[in-house]
């Protein structure tokens, strides 16, 4: 009698094991010419525990180590993490200067009545001179500056080198001609207010006819002879002070340039009757000026330059499945600045955005909440500042070389590479915030300045924290089995028996195909790994739909299937595994005995 040996692989491979068995079994005793029957032949097999550490191909994390899953920390704390760092730097920093435009201020009238009170009697010249009251006429003046610097958020004081603002007063030829002297006593007129001296003393008032008060804004001219009918009154400043916030690029310095009241003492040439009221024309010049230094609120936007891309072309093959979409629980993007503005008192902000990558085609962006822009400081002189962003920065203990990071709320960053397969990249892109109102203090910046560059690094890391709803693919195929070997066998029902430990934190799903030597699907079967328990297991393999019986066995193409419903509070680690025990499968079909 002939002894033929049945190759018991296939079995082996179909359970996701890389495991020892025996490859061949002795039929030596079963009595037949042409036909084998088979029914309920149990054949065990010795199968290997299946560990993280046999799909995932991570190395230990070392300093340097960038693109790659790694295992992170040591001993028992050492669990699977991506990783990635870059660095980055922004074009030189400029505050440009701005030129001041004033807007024209229209010429008014200014009554002029014999209705003086009685209290300014006491004002009139010795002579036979009669006292007018001056009467309030009110007038505005604006200079809209719509050229500002998108960093300037207020202005507090500018600097020129210098500026002037004029007023004349042009009283009626009729009157001038009848008149013998002309007088003005106690005439106030406001000027713009808080206007000094590059010194700090008060704007300086031409040819010293009045004197000018910054407080109130108040030119008061105590007692002064006209010449010609008209009072030309100059105040020239260097330092304008204001606080005045600046919305669109643009600002509007404004006030009041107003003729308050005062007394006007008309003495005649001969017995002139005047009229008791008349007017007299104001005309009023602002002055143009360029500004050399500027103080107020400034904030500066590092939007001018993104991070290089995040790469993830480098992944193991049991996170880089067809279909896998990973959801993070504690996903962290680490950034590292200096602010070379900080000498000025300027802060500056940034929006963040990340956009994931597949096919070359950009996917949906998540971006960080445009009313908490990523702020830095100047309290630290240039820096080092460090950030971090995260779902939730409260729970994470942040990395070493980002010491005491500032944090940042992004809920969607856990779903940065949930979809359709993983990302080839991660576009990381600093945004326009969202505008503010005012910035941070700075003090006499000059204009236009260039200051140096902002540079830093960043880093992604991603522990292996799977949240709810991620489903991870693995996909392997075994066809380089001896199909002479197998061609005769012919099965009609293979179950296959197990004990499963997994402290695995899910699901497991393994999908066999039965495969001929061209790569075509002839049995299939199933079985559920479920997540931190001992379980009994079993399964059956059958033909394909439509066949009666799997023959001419080429290989086997197996899926294991993950999809997590509660999400970990722990990242995944080295050691966590599946362990199959008695292992039995069950045979029923024939082996074909092919005589020569």
């Amino acid at each position: 009698m002939k002894r033929y040996l049945i190759p018991a692989t296939p079995l082996a491979a179909m359970l996701l094991l890389t495991g020892c068995m025996d490859n061949n079994y002795d039929l030596a005793n079963i009595d037949t010419t042409s036909k084998l029957n088979v029914n309920g032949l149990i054949v065990p097999v010795n199968a290997n525990p299946l560990t993280l550490d046999d799909v995932m191909d991570a190395e230990d994390y070392t300093a340097g180590t960038s693109g790659k899953l790694v295992k992170y920390g040591t001993g028992d704390s050492q669990f699977y993490a991506y990783i990635y760092d870059g660095t980055f730097e922004s074009e030189n920093i400029t505050i440009d200067s701005f030129e001041v435009v004033p807007s024209r201020m229209d010429d008014s009238k200014v009554r002029i009545s014999l209705t003086a009170p009685a209290s300014q009697a006491g004002m009139r010249a010795a002579s036979s001179g009669i006292a007018y009251e001056i009467h309030r006429t009110p007038n505005v003046f604006n200079y809209d500056i719509n050229n500002v610097d998108e960093s300037v958020k207020s202005i507090v004081k500018l600097r020129t080198p210098s500026v002037t603002f004029s007023i004349q007063l042009l009283f009626p030829s009729d009157i001038v001609a009848d008149a013998s002297r002309i007088l003005v006593q106690n005439l106030r007129i406001s000027f713009p207010k808080e206007l000094y001296m590059a010194d700090g003393t008060p704007a300086k008032v031409k040819d010293n006819l009045g004197v000018y008060d910054p407080a109130t804004g108040i030119l008061t001219v105590s007692d002064h002879e006209l010449v010609n009918g008209r009072l030309d009154l100059q105040l020239e400043a260097q330092l304008l002070t204001t606080d005045t916030p600046v919305v669109d690029n643009t600002f509007k310095y404004e006030g009041e340039m107003t003729v308050e009241d005062g007394i006007l003492v008309l003495e005649p040439k001969s017995d002139t009757d005047f009229p008791s009221e008349f007017f007299a024309d104001s005309q009023y010049d602002l002055g143009q000026f360029d500004v050399t230094n500027f103080s107020g609120n400034i904030e500066y936007d590092l939007d001018g330059f993104d991070l290089e891309d995040v790469s993830m072309n480098d992944l193991p093959d049991f996170l880089s499945g067809e279909g896998t979409s990973i959801v993070l629980a504690d996903p962290q993007l680490y950034l590292q600045m200096t602010n070379p503005a900080a000498t000025y008192g300027m802060s500056a902000k940034t929006g963040l955005s990340l956009t994931p990558v597949r096919n070359d085609i950009d996917g949906d962006v998540i971006s960080l909440d445009p009313a908490t822009p990523i702020t830095m400081g100047h309290d630290n002189g240039s820096g080092p500042y460090n950030f971090l962003v995260a779902p939730d920065p409260s729970k994470i203990t942040p990395l070493s070389t980002y010491p005491n990071p500032t944090g940042y709320s992004m809920p969607g960053l856990s779903y940065i590479l949930a979809g359709d397969g993983m990302p080839q990249a991660l576009k990381v892109n600093l945004d326009s915030p969202a505008p503010q109102a005012y910035g941070y203090p700075a003090e006499d910046l000059p204009l236009p300045t260039n200051i140096n560059k902002v540079d830093g690094k960043y880093t992604f890391f991603a522990p292996l924290t799977l949240g709810a709803g991620t489903e991870i693919y693995y996909r392997e195929t075994k066809n380089d089995w001896n199909a002479e070997d197998l061609k005769d066998i012919h099965v009609n029902e293979m179950i296959v028996t197990a004990t499963a430990t997994s402290n695995i934190p899910f699901d497991v799903d393994l999908y066999l195909d039965v495969l001929d030597p061209d790569g075509n699907v002839i049995g299939k079967g199933s079985i559920l790994v479920p997540a931190g328990v001992v379980t009994a297991l079993d399964i059956k393999v059958l033909p394909i739909s439509g066949k009666d019986e799997i023959v001419n066995i080429g290989g086997i193409k197996y899926i294991a299937s993950c999809i997590v419903k509660n999400g970990s509070d722990k990242p995944l680690y080295p050691e966590q595994s599946i362990v199959l025990e008695n292992i039995r499968a069950k045979l029923t079909g024939y082996y074909l005995y092919q005589e020569d």
